[in-house]
C-alpha cells in the first residue's frame, strides 16, 4: 500500500546504473563539504589566528550536516535531488510510487547513518541485485534512472564529479593543517594579550624618554623586572624569534608563539593593534 502523499510512477523505469548514482552523490555532496571547509577557513580571518579553534570545528560540522540533512529530504520528498536531476535519476518506492515524508525522513536518517566508515551504507549497493543502498533498504526505495544521456554529457558530468573531488581534497588538506588544539587556542590568546602589553610598555617609554624601544633587551629593562619579563615571554614565546622594530613615528614587534603550528603574531603602533599573521 502507497504511504499518505504518495502518487503512482505511471512507467516500469530501469534501475541506476551505480556509476550515475556514485556521479550523482559527488555532485551533492561535495558542494556541502566544501562549504563546511570554506566556514573554517573563513573563521580563520574572523578570529586573527592562522589556525582553527577545535570547539569552532565541533559547530561548524553540526551545523551543515544539519543542512545536508534538510537537503536530503528535500530531495527524497521531491523525487530528486540535483545531482541526481542532473543524471535523470529519480527515488521511488519499490512499488514505483513517489515518496511521502515519511518515508523521505527515513531514507535521509539512514542515508547519513550510512555514510560514515568508508560509505558502508553505499558499499551494500555494490553487491545487492537491485543496486539498494543501506538508505533505500530501510526506506523501502530504489533509485531508477527517467532519462537517457549521450556519451558527451555522461563525460561531462564524470569529469565535472571528479573535479569537484580534487577540489574538496585540496581544501580538506589546507584546512586540516589547521586545526587548533584547546592547548594552541589558549597559547595564541596569551601571545596575543602579551604582545598587547609589549604594546604599552613601548607607549610608557615614548612617554617617559621620547623614543620608542628598539630590542628585546631594552623592552625587558622598561618593564621593570628583566628576569620575570623574559620568563614570562619564553613560556608563551620562542624568544630567539623576536623582532622589534622602532622608529620615531612607531613600532612593530613580531614574536613565534609556542602554538603546535608556530604562529608568528605581530603588533604595531600607535595605536596598538594585533595583525592578523
Amino acid at each position: 500500500m502507497a504511504e499518505a502523499g504518495e502518487t503512482r510512477t505511471p512507467v516500469e523505469l530501469p534501475l541506476a546504473a551505480i556509476h550515475d548514482r556514485f556521479i550523482a552523490y559527488v555532485l551533492d555532496f561535495v558542494p556541502f563539504a566544501a562549504g563546511f571547509i570554506l566556514t573554517l577557513l573563513l573563521k580563520t580571518q574572523r578570529i586573527g589566528f592562522a589556525v582553527i579553534p577545535f570547539d569552532f570545528v565541533g559547530h561548524a560540522t553540526l551545523a551543515w550536516i544539519g543542512l545536508y540533512f534538510l537537503y536530503q529530504i528535500a530531495g527524497n520528498w521531491t523525487g530528486a535531488t540535483v545531482g541526481k536531476n542532473l543524471l535523470g535519476l529519480r527515488v521511488v518506492t519499490a512499488g514505483g510510487t513517489k515518496l511521502g515524508f515519511g518515508r523521505a525522513f527515513a531514507r535521509a536518517v539512514m542515508y547519513l547513518v550510512g555514510t560514515p566508515f568508508f560509505n558502508y551504507g553505499f558499499i551494500v549497493a555494490l553487491f545487492h541485485p537491485s543496486s539498494r543502498a543501506l538508505h533505500d533498504l530501510a526506506a523501502g526505495t530504489v533509485v531508477v534512472s527517467v532519462r537517457r544521456r549521450g556519451p558527451a554529457a555522461a563525460r561531462l558530468l564524470f569529469l565535472a564529479a571528479m573535479a569537484l573531488l580534487i577540489g574538496l581534497v585540496s581544501l580538506a588538506m589546507r584546512s586540516s593543517a589547521r586545526l587548533a588544539t584547546r592547548r594552541d587556542v589558549v597559547i595564541l590568546s596569551q601571545a596575543r594579550d602579551s604582545l598587547l602589553v609589549l604594546a604599552r610598555i613601548e607607549e610608557l617609554e615614548k612617554s617617559r624618554t621620547g623614543a620608542y624601544t628598539g630590542s628585546l633587551a631594552e623592552l625587558a629593562r622598561a618593564s621593570g623586572n628583566v628576569t620575570e619579563f623574559r620568563d614570562a615571554l619564553s613560556i608563551i614565546f620562542m624568544p630567539e624569534l623576536f623582532q622589534v622594530e622602532a622608529g620615531s613615528l612607531g613600532y612593530r614587534i613580531s614574536a613565534t608563539a609556542r602554538d603546535s603550528h608556530h604562529t608568528r603574531l605581530t603588533v604595531a603602533g600607535p595605536p596598538p593593534k594585533v595583525l592578523a599573521p
